[in-house]
């Protein structure tokens, strides 16, 4: 038996950058040998094993056959497969090395001269036979932007290759998000974007992206434009949720701009229905949570107010609080001050009578303190008629909120 550690790990070494993980390939061994020895099986389609301690991944060195479509769609063997063999399987060169216990690396795809190349590169033409690559490329130039790298352009024709084959329809939408969440925590994850656009990928994998813009591939004419909107989300924490929440919030704020700009008149009602439908068909179709997508529709239904926040009038902004379920929780309001970019609006709207500037962000924080300064367990003891709780704490709400308004002088600028 002889275990090498493979992939990223290596790779990352010589990049200089984070090693997150540890993957390990063990050659000449069986599935039998690996459980006797205490490890526990995980792979469904692949002989993958978890170490007992470490928790780390160990595969029995495999070649691989197309035999059917997706992701899924080979047949293994893993008998008296060497190092080389394994890793001749895999995506792309940077990702082909690995060092044997010794320290001594095995490089036999010049994967180390493409890292010096600044180069993503297929090993062989085997890569069109997974259409997961095309995502895995794609992530992977948002990953490795940032370092100058590009991906080889006879990479780049096998991948769309791939798209005109069909294949990618075959991969499930677990992978799909997998790969959308990785390339969302990247420093640049608009290039993911750019890069399934270029091999017309796009509108396969993510259809909604373009049903939120009211287009279709064929007819996008500057993708650039629609880049410098998405690149807004790498400024934020590394949160999946919080970028994928903004991306869809930026994507229809560009949709409503881009409407203005063109003098199109916006049917309110029938604009945010259609956008509620495409949202629930994202969150649908990736399973995600029944609590994440109330709250995506609670914005959409609120995009304009939200938009405009520093144009309400007081009863409107205390109401826009509760419909969003940001006046009492105050991660919900930086959650949302976050997702809209309204943290980075430096603007000034509204000063008070000690000359203290107020942007949005500052404004929203205030609005909240001022709510909840407000004592609902003394109203509620007072109140007689329960049907109406909810709109009298609103209203309690909106006159301590114009008094301190009144008190304050406050006004806009």
């Amino acid at each position: 038996m002889k275990i090498y550690l493979v992939g990223g790990a290596i790779r990352n070494r010589f990049l200089f950058l984070p090693v997150k993980e540890k993957d390990w390939v063990v050659v000449g061994s069986s599935s039998e040998e690996m459980l006797k020895l205490g490890f526990k099986k995980v792979g469904k389609f692949f002989p993958v094993f978890i170490h007992p301690i470490s928790n780390e991944e160990y595969a029995l060195a495999r070649t691989e056959i197309k035999i059917g479509h997706g992701h899924n769609g080979f047949d293994c063997f893993s008998l008296n497969v060497s190092i080389e063999e394994d890793l001749y399987r895999r995506d792309i060169t940077i990702n082909a090395i690995a060092e044997d216990k010794n320290g001594k690396i095995i490089d036999p795809y010049f994967g180390i001269k493409d890292i010096e190349n600044k180069l993503i590169k297929h090993i062989s033409n085997n890569f069109k036979d997974d259409p997961l690559r095309v995502l895995r490329v794609a992530r992977f130039y948002s990953y490795l932007y940032h370092l100058k790298f590009k991906i080889f352009d006879e990479t780049l024709n096998l991948m769309k290759l791939i798209v005109k084959s069909g294949e990618l329809s075959y991969l499930s939408s677990e992978r799909i998000l997998q790969e959308i969440k990785k390339s969302m925590l990247t420093k640049n994850p608009e290039f993911f974007f750019y890069i399934l656009n270029k091999c017309k990928a796009l509108y396969c994998i993510l259809p909604e992206f373009f049903n939120l813009l009211d287009i279709n591939s064929d007819k996008i004419k500057n993708f650039y434009k629609i880049l410098k909107v998405i690149k807004k989300i790498k400024y934020l924490n590394l949160d999946f949720i919080l970028r994928f929440y903004s991306l869809i919030y930026i994507l229809i704020i560009y949709k409503i701009n881009e409407l203005k700009l063109k003098n199109f008149k916006i049917n309110y009602s029938k604009f945010i229905l259609n956008k509620k439908n495409i949202i629930i068909s994202i969150f649908n179709r990736f399973n995600l949570s029944k609590k994440l997508k109330i709250f995506a529709i609670k914005i959409i239904d609120n995009i304009f107010l939200i938009n405009k926040i520093e144009l309400l009038n007081e009863y409107k902004i205390v109401k826009l609080f509760h419909d969003l379920n940001i006046n009492k929780n105050i991660k919900n309001l930086f959650f949302l001050i976050q997702i809209t970019f309204i943290y980075k609006d430096i603007r000034i709207f509204f000063i008070d009578k000690n000359n203290n500037l107020y942007n949005k962000n500052k404004y929203m924080i205030k609005i909240w303190k001022i709510i909840n300064s407000v004592d609902i367990k003394k109203i509620i003891k007072n109140i007689n008629n329960y049907k109406n709780t909810k709109e009298i704490i609103i209203n309690e709400q909106v006159n301590t909120l114009k008094k301190w308004i009144k008190v304050n002088n406050f006004k806009s600028i």
